[in-house]
């Protein structure tokens, strides 16, 4: 039984969740936003 593998395994059963994607892009977006207005 290998981590990696499952690792993979649960990274692409996430992507096939487009919802799950989305989410994570509009973390990383919200994410991006907060760090731009503290360097600003």
């Amino acid at each position: 039984m290998k981590m990696s593998n499952n690792g993979i395994e649960t990274i692409r059963r996430i992507l096939d969740n487009g919802l799950t994607y989305y989410i994570i892009r509009v973390i990383v977006w919200a994410g991006n936003k907060i760090f731009r207005d503290e360097v600003n």
